[in-house]
């Protein structure tokens, strides 16, 4: 109930019933359960469908639901190990995650999709669409990944983990990670209720591969990637736009000035939705579409 109330508080309003919507299950093929919600109705453009970042979960993404649910079907998942989704994974990698993605899109019998990854979900759904060019017009990453030759050192790995562990549930902490000074307490307290008391095990393990395949597969992915690529970002870190167009020459970014990590999904959520319609209808359809 406490997070209901943040929720409208904050104008994070949870889905109602404007539009259809269901929550589905497909198994992955380690045999793990995929939970994901479906909103809107079959329209003409292609799916949207937007994967969390690294400790959320599907609800992170509901304020951008109502707008996009009005012009095309729209699907948010839950990754394994987060939500409702199966936690019964041996082997937590990237890749896995890329191919339970386009088992949803499998599921729904899409042919026609545009994939939002968040944080971690940007290399998520860069796997995802290595796997189905032939269904993916674009891969949008928000707010991570902006540069293909950062590098992270076990010493920064390590770091990171132990401020993480540190800091868990202080809204200080939060504030000064993932959002600005000039974010409302009221998203600082509404990212603290979706904290769990204490960090599951396999969200450690998680975050080790999630930081390995940045420094072991981003480069490569870029280059066998068939699909165009988007970036929306904080500009708090340079996006090196210049890099990405030498893997992907039409890559583009919108730029989200003044939020932090959190902030460019959770605050002015219209401009973003303004920002991911232009990218969106900058795609053209996919090559190899049935018609």
């Amino acid at each position: 109930m406490r997070t209901l109330a943040l929720l409208a508080l904050v104008g994070l309003t949870p889905v109602a019933s404007f539009a259809q919507q269901s929550v589905r299950s497909a198994t992955a093929t380690d045999g793990v359960e995929i939970r994901y919600q479906v909103h809107g109705w079959d329209k003409a453009g292609p799916v949207i469908v937007f994967v969390h970042g690294w400790s959320n979960d599907r609800s992170f993404w509901d304020v951008h639901v109502r707008p996009f649910a009005e012009s095309n079907r729209v699907v948010t998942i839950d990754l394994p190990g987060f939500g409702e989704s199966g936690r019964g994974r041996s082997n937590w990698t990237m890749e896995a995650y890329g191919q339970d993605v386009t088992t949803v899109i499998d599921d729904l019998g899409a042919d026609d999709a545009v994939l939002v990854g968040f944080s971690m979900g940007a290399a998520v759904v860069l796997e995802a669409a290595l796997r189905k060019p032939s269904v993916v017009r674009g891969a949008v990453l928000v707010d991570w990944l902006q540069d293909p030759l950062q590098q992270y050192s076990p010493e920064f790995m390590r770091g990171f983990r132990q401020a993480m562990e540190d800091t868990w549930r202080d809204t200080a902490a939060i504030r000064q990670s993932v959002f600005s000074p000039e974010t409302p307490d009221s998203l600082v307290l509404l990212a603290l209720a979706k904290r769990p008391k204490e960090v599951p095990q396999q969200w450690w393990t998680i975050m080790d591969v999630t930081f390995a395949w940045a420094n072991e597969r981003l480069v490569p992915t870029l280059q066998a990637l068939e699909v165009p690529v988007a970036a929306i970002n904080s500009d708090g870190v340079p996006t090196n736009v210049e890099e990405y167009r030498k893997h992907v020459p039409a890559f583009q970014v919108r730029l989200a000035p003044g939020l932090g990590h959190l902030g460019v999904i959770w605050e002015h959520s219209t401009r973003f939705d303004q920002q991911l319609n232009e990218l969106v209808q900058s795609f053209p359809a996919p090559r190899y579409r049935s018609r």
